[in-house]
């Protein structure tokens, strides 16, 4: 009688020794200093011929048009949407260097911009001490911008950040900054220790902000709070639409010794993103109001596809 052999799947054992025991290639903390933050919030209108100006050695300048034309040198032409938010969306895909003919051209050395990328939230969201949009309820449309993945920790001149709009553009400018932390503000949350509830959903890292990988909120860093007494919980979330919000993780506590000094960090279960979706989080505590608050940081595992 012959022998029977038996194939084995190596590569699915491969793939489930890597997936186990080993590391990601890349992780990050959200934000760090590395690299300045600015936005654009409270965009209420964009019109024909408007303009946004973003980037190093005066910017390029993208202009919005109802019909697309070929843009030149340094500039970027963007075409106007149905929607405020649709546009919205064009443009910080037009930063981030996607290809569209039909709905962005491009100027010589402007696919993607050298410098800064952009992207679109309806949330509130912070860049460092100062929240967005400051007053609750907040469904807004917003342009989020952060230095590109090439670039960190760049202070000389050359280097300086250009972030300006047209008039016709509603909203306000927030200009780039070096920031450490996200802060969280219990104005949404309830007074009761009995009731707690969770206050308004918040932007921690934007759609698309780490493109076609996974990611992992691996380590929750509190960095100030407004009372140490306060007790404080955190809920993450990820959505790729800002309309459907999936749980990531539950009610991680995030409270603070009172005899406590410096940073603090707290681990989270091992759970995970899908490609462009971005991070939110909520917080409960015992205590509300604008005066009370918490600044944190998220450290993240990115994975590349198929591990």
């Amino acid at each position: 009688m012959g022998t029977e052999h038996k194939k084995v799947d190596t590569g699915a054992i491969d793939a489930e020794i890597t997936e186990d025991h080993v590391h990601p290639v890349f992780a990050t903390i959200v934000p760090s200093g590395c690299r300045r933050r600015g936005a654009i919030h409270s965009i209420t209108a964009v019109a024909n011929g408007d303009t946004i100006t973003v980037g190093t050695g005066g910017g390029i300048i993208y202009t919005f048009e109802t019909v697309l034309t070929a843009a030149g040198a340094g500039a970027v032409h963007v075409k106007l949407q149905g929607t405020i938010p649709d546009t919205l969306k064009m443009f910080a895909k037009a930063t981030r260097g996607d290809t569209d003919a039909v709905n962005i051209s491009y100027g010589a050395g402007t696919q993607p911009n050298p410098s800064v990328y952009g992207y679109f939230t309806s949330l509130r969201f912070s860049i460092g001490t100062n929240v967005y949009p400051a007053t609750i309820p907040a469904t807004f449309n917003h342009l989020f911008f952060r230095e590109s993945p090439l670039v960190k920790d760049r202070t000389d001149a050359a280097f300086a950040l250009t972030l300006a709009k047209s008039a016709g553009i509603t909203g306000t400018v927030i200009a780039f900054i070096r920031t450490y932390s996200c802060r969280y503000i219990m104005d949404g949350n309830a007074a009761a220790l009995g009731d707690r509830v969770a206050g308004q959903m918040q932007m921690v890292v934007p759609m698309f902000g780490y493109g076609g990988v996974y990611f992992d909120p691996d380590t929750i860093v509190v960095e100030a709070t407004s009372n140490t007494s306060m007790i404080v919980e955190a809920d993450l979330y990820y959505s790729t639409d800002e309309a459907a919000f999936t749980l990531l993780i539950e009610g991680v506590n995030l409270s603070r010794e009172t005899a406590a000094n410096g940073s603090q960090q707290y681990h989270a279960p091992s759970v995970r993103a899908p490609p462009n979706a971005g991070l939110y989080v909520k917080m409960r505590s015992n205590v509300a109001g604008a005066a009370e608050n918490q600044d944190f940081k998220v450290q993240l595992h990115t994975y590349p596809l198929g591990v």
